[in-house]
C-alpha cells in the first residue's frame, strides 16, 4: 500500500507554532533576507518531511518506509538491487537511495555484488556514509555538494522517530543538510547509495524550485 502526503507552502509552515518555535538557522535567516522566495520553497520542503516522518514514526506496522518526492523515478532493475542492498547495509536510522553530487571513497561501509535478473550481468553497488566533508576537502576536491537530494529516503519507525529527534534538537534548516552526519556528536546513523536505486527525473529535477534557488545563490 502506498499514499500520497500532500506538500506544503512555506507561508503554511510559519503558521505552524509546533514547527516554528524551533527557530530558524543562520543559514535560513541570511536565505530570507536575500532570497524571500527561495527561503519559503525550501521552508516548504522542511515541513513537508516533517510531516511525512510523523506519519511513518505513527505507523501501525513497523518495517520500512520508502518516503519518495515527486521528482524521483525508479532505475532499471531497482527491486533486486533495493533487495540486495537492504540484505548488506548496516545498520541504519536512514537510508537515501539515490543522492546528486559526489560522494567520499573514505566514507564507503559496505560493497553490495549482485546479479541483474534481466541481463545476468553483475553490478556493483557502493554503501556510503552520509557525511558532510569539511571544507578543505570541498576546496580540493573542487565539489560544493556531497550526498545531496531527499528525493528518496528509506526508514522504519524508530528510524523516523530518530530522525525527528535530530530535527527538533535543532534549529529549522535545510533537510538536505539535517539528514547528513555534519559534527561528531550526531548520532543519526544516515547512508547514501550510489549507483542510486532511485533517480531524478531529468525534467522534474531541473525545474525544482530547490535547484533553481540554488544555481542562484552560487
Amino acid at each position: 500500500p502506498h499514499s500520497r502526503v500532500a506538500a506544503m507552502t512555506g507561508d503554511m509552515v510559519e503558521a505552524m507554532p509546533d514547527i516554528m518555535a524551533r527557530g530558524l538557522s543562520n543559514y535560513f535567516k541570511e536565505t530570507k533576507e536575500k532570497n524571500h522566495q527561495f527561503y519559503l520553497n525550501k521552508l516548504g520542503c522542511y515541513g513537508s518531511h516533517v510531516r511525512t516522518w510523523e506519519r511513518v514514526a505513527e505507523a501501525a506496522n513497523d518495517g520500512y518506509y520508502l518516503v519518495l518526492e515527486d521528482d524521483a523515478e525508479f532505475n532499471h532493475n531497482w527491486y533486486d538491487r533495493l533487495a540486495a542492498v537492504l540484505k548488506e547495509a548496516p545498520e541504519f536510522d536512514i537510508l537515501r537511495l539515490g543522492f546528486w553530487g559526489e560522494f567520499n571513497d573514505d566514507d564507503l561501509s559496505a560493497r553490495v555484488l549482485m546479479t541483474n535478473s534481466s541481463s545476468g550481468m553483475c553490478e556493483r553497488v557502493g554503501i556510503y556514509k552520509a557525511n558532510e566533508p569539511s571544507d578543505e576537502v570541498k576546496k580540493a576536491s573542487g565539489e560544493k555538494f556531497y550526498y545531496a537530494g531527499t528525493h528518496s529516503m528509506i526508514a522504519n519507525r524508530d528510524g523516523a522517530r530518530k530522525l525527528l529527534e535530530h530535527f527538533r534538537a535543532n534549529r529549522i534548516s535545510d533537510v538536505d543538510g539535517l539528514c547528513k552526519i555534519r559534527h561528531e556528536e550526531d548520532h543519526l546513523r544516515t547512508y547514501a547509495v550510489f549507483p542510486p536505486v532511485v533517480g531524478l527525473q531529468k525534467e522534474q529535477a531541473e525545474k525544482s524550485v530547490i535547484r533553481q534557488g540554488l544555481d542562484k545563490m552560487i
